[in-house]
């Protein structure tokens, strides 16, 4: 086989030495531009060639399997950290808040799924917005009387069930905070006025 030299000018080959032994010319080798790469030693090869459809093939070594296992339990851990996790956010005097709302249809059942909704505290009245776009009901703010705190919250969250005023039109729903949260304390004051 023969190879040809990456640098410019290329190496004098057979031909050109047979060509000036004809001709009576002087050719020299190239110096100081590099060898050949006839000259140069091969890369070394892996020691052990992978041919398709050879017996012991492999597509990947164990540490490789260990590593897909790694990052594809980690991408599971991250969505469902997603899908779990409730941001909240509290103002340094518990007057207004993030939480999560979930209305009630006139038997009682959950209609719809948890929103986010800003809440504040308004003249013994619970003031919640819904945020989000796809909402059946307004995205006013609206004025809820707490009726009472939730007997099953889940763990780590405080649930209360909320009852519009009189000039309110979203009827029942539950909001559900934090256990931890500072507003905890000013939404306990307002049950049952």
């Amino acid at each position: 086989m023969k190879y040809t030299s990456l640098v410019e000018p290329a190496s004098p080959t057979e031909e050109d030495f047979d060509a000036a032994a004809v001709t009576g010319t002087v050719v020299e080798p190239c110096r100081n531009i590099g060898a050949s790469l006839a000259d140069t030693p091969r890369p070394t090869a892996p020691t052990r060639l992978i041919r398709a459809g050879h017996a012991d093939e492999r597509c990947c070594t164990p540490m490789d399997v260990l590593w897909m296992i790694v990052i594809a339990a980690g991408l599971v851990l991250l969505s469902w950290y997603a899908f779990a996790a409730e941001p909240h956010w509290v103002s340094k005097d518990g007057q207004a808040f993030t939480c999560r709302l979930q209305y009630l249809n006139a038997n009682l059942l959950p209609e719809g799924r948890w929103r986010e909704a800003k809440a504040y505290l308004d003249n013994g009245f619970l003031v919640v917005k819904p945020r989000g776009s796809a909402t059946r009901r307004p995205r006013t703010p609206t004025h809820f009387s707490v009726l009472k705190q939730g007997e099953d919250p889940p763990r780590g969250r405080v649930t209360y069930l909320l009852n519009t005023d009189a000039t309110g039109s979203a009827g029942l729903c539950v909001m559900r905070i934090p256990a931890k949260s500072r507003a905890v304390t000013h939404v306990d004051a307002l049950v049952g006025r």
